[in-house]
């Protein structure tokens, strides 16, 4: 029963993961088939994962693949995106994938996101938005306190007078403040 759905999804998976049942069906068939039974679906997925990260019902089968699958489909969505996570961040449905990115990522997979968002300034734009701050204050949680403070001398206390005027970046000031290392 469950491998005939897996045989239907041949062809359109990339269609059901775009609507609001069919992506349902898809969570539910990783959730529930054996993995060597859905290796084929997710090498129709990952390649698309760009665009499925921002898609209103493609970005709950990407956090799927993402806690459910092997580390080397989370490698592979990573690639997808990386060059935007900033942007990423700052969407509706993309700042949760990013979330999840940077929660099942390796140390190593971490560290190039860290260093993507440092670049620009990304990071300030991400505290600053009403989506990407949920995104930074889930990194500044999972972080070391050495790479908090890396974020507070870098990013934020040059910035501070600016950043206290912005709804959005005072969640993560107070984040900040009731994490013992961390000094503003």
């Amino acid at each position: 029963m469950v491998m005939d759905i897996v045989n239907a999804l041949q062809g359109i998976v990339l269609e059901c993961c775009k609507h609001p049942y069919g992506c349902r069906v898809v969570q539910r068939v990783i959730e529930s088939v054996d993995y060597d039974c859905v290796t084929e679906l997710l090498q129709v997925i990952e390649p698309h994962s760009l665009d499925l990260t921002e898609d209103q019902y493609g970005n709950y089968v990407v956090q799927n693949v993402l806690e459910r699958g092997y580390p080397n489909d989370r490698h592979n969505i990573l690639q997808q995106i990386k060059g935007n996570i900033v942007r990423l961040s700052m969407g509706k449905y993309s700042s949760n994938v990013i979330e999840k990115c940077f929660k099942f990522a390796t140390p190593n997979e971490r560290q190039q996101i860290l260093e993507e968002i440092y670049q620009n300034n990304g990071i300030l734009q991400m505290m600053q938005d009403q989506f990407a701050n949920y995104v930074v204050q889930k990194i500044i949680e999972a972080i070391d306190s050495l790479e908090r403070e890396k974020i507070v001398e870098l990013f934020i206390k040059p910035n501070l007078s600016i950043l206290k005027k912005v709804t959005y970046t005072k969640h993560i000031l107070n984040l900040l403040e009731t994490l013992d290392d961390t000094h503003l």
